[in-house]
């Protein structure tokens, strides 16, 4: 989930769409090793929540990670 300023629904379509191949991206460079354990997890959600923000010019504040599954 992405908590985002005040946008209309195909701007927020288009940005969720960009960032998406953003964390597609980003999870493709990293090991498993990298989102063991709390202090892991933390550090992913960082690391995607300043990439989003990035990506978005500001407008994406916060990404919520609700459910994860590393195979």
């Amino acid at each position: 989930s992405m908590v985002t300023e005040t946008m209309n629904d195909e701007e927020a379509g288009i940005l969720a769409a960009h960032i998406s191949e953003d964390i597609v991206a980003y999870l493709r460079s990293a090991t498993v090793a990298q989102f063991e354990g709390a202090r892991g997890l933390q550090h992913l959600r960082d690391d995607l929540t300043e990439r989003a923000n990035v990506r978005s010019s500001g407008k994406v504040r916060e990404l919520i990670i609700e459910t994860m599954v590393i195979q």
